[in-house]
């Protein structure tokens, strides 16, 4: 397993973790829409990864994961932390890097 599918499989094992989280990961969405969403990015990113292995697949993840990144930066999305009750500035910048690796490691892996 290369470096590039480690990660993918640890963000979508991570997706699918969320489902058992009890409190939102977000803040702005009720849980159970969270939960749909979070549910659908691991089960999409897992099946290319372990099944379909496709291509094209690969290209539609990073087209939406540079578009998650990008929401994440400018504050669309705010992550929800446990700590504090308004958003980190750092949660939003380490949520920003890790959509932009999904996006990298999907475009690298489709041949893009």
């Amino acid at each position: 397993m290369s470096l590039l599918e480690a990660f993918l499989l640890a963000s979508g094992l991570a997706y699918l973790w969320l489902l058992v989280m009890p409190k939102h990961c977000t803040k702005q969405k009720s849980l159970v829409l969270e939960k749909i969403e979070m549910a659908a990015a691991g089960v999409l990113i897992l099946s290319n990864l372990l099944v379909f292995k496709s291509p094209l697949l690969w290209l539609i993840i990073g087209v939406m994961y540079v578009g998650a990144c990008l929401f994440s930066y400018f504050g669309y999305v705010q992550w929800n932390v446990q700590w504090q009750k308004e958003a980190s500035s750092e949660v939003q910048m380490a949520m920003w890097a890790w959509d932009l690796g999904i996006a990298v490691s999907a475009f690298m892996l489709g041949g893009t």
